[in-house]
């Protein structure tokens, strides 16, 4: 071999080196020839998170092989280039799961809340259900009028609200109006009842002119005419905390605070009373508008809905913050970091918890929803409408997931059994959602 040849033949191998360190350079910082564009581009990928965790996984039909020991808890989808995919999860005995992912170049698109919705439902009671509680997998049905936690009797025909921590149970008799308090006692035969007329006649208050009776874990208070009470159940000691010179509506209590709203009788106008539990004080904030709802946070942030459609926001004392114009209800977060606002054409919901997140979604048949639950992951929403409950994640601009969870009447959602109840043909049923 001559000079002349081994000269070429060096030449081109380090034009070969050249090129090909190029090329692994590009490969190893994302970049990839774009064949149908006939481009080069850099990569990007998907992250799911699926329940179940076991769920199949296409992209764009092609079943994807789960990644062992670094994503445990979900599956990550690289060298993807910058486009849109269709993304597709299945499970035996679960509906599929669809939906559009964009991915951009250098990033990972992140679906970390794809809830599977089961297709089956099972039995929760046994004979025909006319009405039922559920509070913290805490169980309460109505069987002909009469109320039953297992096996055992509650006093009343109307459930009123449900304490877990000390298996309490406030109920109504609505054809007497006599108030009773339900414990329901592990091992017991039945559940023991006092009646709450007692204590109250006992305290010189008349039951009959209780309007509102309500607690939050923190204390029972209930109101009449144009004054606010404390009760303790354990003991029955009750205890006056605010009067008010205009009658009293709309009660709601945190684990700190009170709060209720009057209209003064001479101009008309309302206002909202904030009581401190600690200080035992109260201050007075002004309403431009007549109020129909009050709903506390763990956090003591209070919903304001009024009857013109204005909702508003007051933290702690501060004056109250307009978040939406055009309410029907509010639904706040598990957390109370967000909040669902059911409107006339359209459902909204903020982020509260400081961060700037916000949705706004014009679901199928809005003016018929009755009422929105929210999920245990604060990212999916049950849709309840007169005679069906959808299901729905705030991932999915397109709406593509919008689907059936069941049919029947009197839906309502637990969070600690992750279980969605509802009645059908007089039978209590519920859902097992995947954890």
């Amino acid at each position: 071999m001559d000079r002349k040849i081994r000269r070429k033949l060096f030449y081109s191998l380090f034009a070969a080196f050249i090129v090909l360190g190029i090329i692994v350079v590009l490969y190893a910082n994302g970049w990839r020839i774009d064949l149908e564009n006939f481009k080069v581009e850099k990569v990007g990928g998907i992250y799911v998170r699926s329940f179940p965790s076991d769920a199949r996984l296409f992209l764009n039909g092609k079943q994807q092989n789960k990644n062992p020991g670094l994503f445990d808890y979900g599956r990550f989808i690289g060298n993807l280039l910058p486009k849109n995919y269709e993304l597709k999860l299945a499970s035996e005995g679960y509906l599929d799961w669809i939906e559009s992912v964009s991915v951009n170049p250098s990033l990972i698109s992140e679906i970390k809340y794809a809830v599977l919705i089961p297709k089956n439902s099972i039995s929760a009671a046994s004979g025909t259900i006319d009405g039922f509680w559920i509070e913290n997998d805490q169980l309460i049905t109505r069987k002909g009028g009469t109320l039953f936690y297992g096996k055992g009797k509650l006093s009343g025909d109307t459930v009123l609200w449900q304490n877990n921590n000390d298996r309490t149970t406030v109920t109504k008799s609505s054809a007497s109006k006599i108030y009773f308090i339900n414990r329901l006692l592990n091992g017991a035969s039945s559940p023991t009842s006092t009646s709450i007329n007692a204590m109250l006649s006992k305290n010189g208050i008349a039951p009959s002119s209780v309007r509102e009776i309500t607690e939050d874990g923190g204390g029972t208070i209930f109101a009449t005419t144009k004054r606010i009470f404390g009760l303790n159940l354990a003991d029955g000691k009750i205890e006056e905390l605010a009067s008010s010179s205009d009658a009293v509506s709309n009660l709601a209590v945190s684990r700190s605070l009170a709060a209720w709203t009057t209209r003064e009788q001479k101009t008309g106008n309302y206002a909202l009373s904030l009581y401190s539990r600690s200080s035992r004080s109260v201050e007075k904030v002004s309403l431009d508008g007549e109020p129909i709802k009050l709903e506390f946070t763990s956090e003591n942030r209070l919903g304001i809905l009024q009857k013109n459609g204005g909702f508003y926001i007051i933290n702690g004392k501060k004056e109250p913050r307009k978040t939406a114009s055009d309410a029907k209800d509010f639904y706040f977060s598990p957390s109370g970091s967000k909040v669902a606002v059911l409107e006339n054409g359209a459902v909204e919901i903020f982020s509260i918890d400081g961060s700037s997140n916000y949705w706004r979604f014009r679901l199928p048949d809005t003016e018929n929803i009755k009422k929105l639950e929210w999920y245990a992951d604060e990212n999916n929403l049950f849709v309840i409408y007169p005679s069906e409950a959808r299901f729905f994640n705030l991932d999915d601009r397109e709406i593509r997931n919008f689907l059936l969870v069941t049919d029947g009447e009197q839906f309502q959602y637990d969070e600690k059994s992750n279980s969605f109840y509802f009645i059908k043909n007089k039978e209590l049923r519920k859902i097992v959602f995947p954890r």
